[in-house]
């Protein structure tokens, strides 16, 4: 239970939580989050939170789990399709709605990020960040992946059976020697122009609302509301992604995944490293870029920095992933 053993000595009366969900009554585990050896991890099951029930808590890092179908709640052994980071302040009274409609119509391609609270911005560290924010996030999925040369050759081979011309508009200028490198790496060169319609070739051939993240929903995605600067913690590790320790310089950035600790609580993937992203954000004539990259020291890969450019910017390590809108059911 949540208030027995040795937990309980720890626990003050310093943090009110409640969690409801939509909805009413999906079943969900908290987990007390810890850093160990430079990564924040749960490291124990504080049980099932009952849905609206004020839980009294001790000031610190926090996740939000979907429960186990078999109801255990002590195995942080077994993978879970997400948990929700949360950081909660000394003398804080809080309440976390949770919209997990849609949770379970996803497939593998796509990590769900539940509607909630996010903290976003306050990194002082990140060029761009801005003040801290605490935004309230409709639900949404994120692919777990940046669009691959795979899937960008895919997406010319359909728009060349319509126009060849056209195909020549969207192709970037050293796609060849991409395909030659890998399938699975990145596509770059790619400027905003190419990774709109994309989204829009993409969401027409599967009939789904599919568009570029904003930058909001892109920073939560690696960030949750525990306002990590990387997707694995609080401290720089340039082991743990693309970045310019890692790569050589002029290398193309990996095949996407490749390090697996660039990865988010949700399941988002090269966040911190591998290659810059467009958003669906602009400043004036300018679109909005966010993540690390391959030329990225530890200050550029810090997950609330955000860069304006040029929406015709084309860059050997500037790319895109994509995010497909849940439909709001009853």
């Amino acid at each position: 239970a949540l208030d027995q053993g040795d937990w309980k000595a720890w626990v003050g009366a310093g943090v009110a939580l409640a969690v409801e969900t939509l909805p009413m009554g999906r079943p969900i585990e908290l987990l007390r989050v810890e850093e160990r050896a430079g990564r924040l991890r749960p490291i124990e099951s504080l049980g099932l939170v009952p849905d609206r029930t004020c839980l009294s808590l001790a000031p610190g890092r926090y996740a939000l789990c979907p429960a186990l179908e078999s109801g255990e709640t002590e195995s942080l052994s077994i993978p879970r399709p997400w948990t929700y980071p949360i950081l909660l302040g000394r003398g804080e009274r809080t309440t976390i709605r949770l919209d997990l409609r849609g949770a379970d119509d996803l497939g593998g391609a796509f990590a769900f990020v539940p509607g909630g609270p996010a903290l976003l911005g306050g990194d002082a560290d990140a060029s761009g960040a801005g003040p801290l924010r605490r935004v309230q996030l409709p639900s949404f999925a994120i692919a777990r992946k940046p669009v691959t040369v795979g899937a960008y050759a895919r997406f010319l081979k359909a728009v060349r059976r319509e126009s060849l011309a056209r195909e020549k508009q969207l192709r970037p200028a050293d796609f060849e020697a991409q395909l030659k490198v890998s399938s699975q790496r990145p596509v770059t060169g790619v400027d905003l122009v190419r990774a709109q319609a994309y989204c829009k070739w993409l969401s027409a051939a599967t009939s789904k609302p599919i568009r570029l993240p904003r930058a909001d929903e892109w920073e939560k995605s690696f960030r949750g509301a525990d306002a990590r600067p990387y997707p694995w913690g609080m401290r720089w590790s340039p082991e743990r992604c693309a970045s310019v320790v890692t790569c050589q310089p002029g290398d193309s950035p990996p095949p996407v995944g490749r390090f697996n600790e660039d990865c988010s609580p949700f399941g988002v993937r090269d966040g911190a490293g591998g290659v810059w992203e467009w958003t669906a954000d602009a400043l004036g004539a300018d679109g909005i870029v966010v993540g690390g990259s391959v030329v990225s020291e530890a200050g550029g890969c810090r997950l609330a920095g955000r860069r304006a450019l040029r929406a015709s910017t084309q860059l050997a390590f500037l790319g895109f992933r994509v995010l497909l809108e849940l439909p709001e059911k009853p």
